[in-house]
Formats: structure tokens, sequence, C-alpha cells
């Protein structure tokens, strides 16, 4: 119980509530979030690593409630708004169509509780993809932009540009 609500129960109780040493809260740990995104990404390529047991680590990245938008693009024509549940599904999908993934993030600029991240990414792919064989290799260049919230993302906008392959 935290101490305001300690002094609220003594009160109530009838109980003096002078000399009632109140202790001092625990201040919260800043989250560097340049560390936390770079940890998220190493997530997300383990995720789709075929001799990781926990594909889901990158979900743990995530508020509860989080929102994420990832604008039209060649794999997504009409775009797609996600919450947790559609990301787990998202995540499941990605792993029946990548053999790997990896990431070279480029710049993360961090301002308060938001972050923008420069990436480029390159998936090995487990199946065919346009003219792409299984096996062959999909590049993507991406700007996304990071809510967080008590050191989760609770929003995310990714603006994915892919290399030509279909």
């Amino acid at each position: 119980m935290e101490v305001d609500g300690m002094l609220a129960m003594v009160h109530w109780l009838g109980a003096p509530v002078e000399g009632f040493v109140s202790a001092p809260r625990t201040a919260r740990r800043p989250v560097d979030l340049t560390q936390r995104i770079r940890a998220y990404f190493n997530a997300i390529e383990e995720g789709t690593n075929p001799a990781s047991d926990d594909a889901s680590a990158s979900l743990t990245f995530y508020h509860p409630d989080v929102r994420q938008e990832e604008l039209p693009n060649q794999l997504v024509p009409t775009g797609a708004v996600r919450d947790l549940a559609a990301l787990r599904d998202a995540a499941s999908r990605g792993r029946k169509v990548l053999r790997a993934q990896r990431y070279e993030i480029r710049n993360i600029v961090v301002s308060g509780n938001s972050a923008a991240v420069e990436a480029s990414w390159v998936g090995t792919l487990a199946v065919p993809i346009g003219k792409l064989p299984a096996g062959g290799e999909m590049r993507a260049h991406f700007g996304m932009f990071l809510e967080f919230e008590d050191g989760l993302i609770k929003s995310q906008r990714n603006y994915d540009c892919f290399e030509p392959f279909a």
C-alpha cells in the first residue's frame, strides 16, 4: 500500500496521524529509451530465428493498450492499425514468411517519452514473394515514431519503404 493510502487508513481508523512517519516514495528510475529500442529490435530479430523458443519476446515491449499503425506500402497497400492481439497475430504470420530478419539502426532521436527511429531492414524469406525466391532477401527502409508509457510502447507509427520485389 502506498504511503498516502496508509495515512488515509490510519486517519480513518481514528488513530493519531501525528508522529506517523511516512517513508519516502521510491522514485522510478528513468528508462533509457535508446537502449530499450535497441533491445526491442533485437527481440524482433530473435523472434524469427527458428531455433528461438520465444517468438513473442518482442510483444513484451508493448503497452497492453498499444496502437500500432502501418502506413500504406508495397506489402500492405491499404495500411493497417493493430492492437496487441493483432500484433501477436502479425508476429505469428511473419514467423511463417521469414526465415530470419535483421535491422541496422541508422538513427534514434529521443525527446521525453517519444522517439523517432530510422532503420534499414533485411528479411530472408522462408517462402517466395513476388519475384523473390524462398531464401531470397527482401529489403526495406523504415521510419518509426514511438510513444512510450511506463517504458512500454504505447503508440507506434511505421513508414515502411520496401525495395522492389514484385
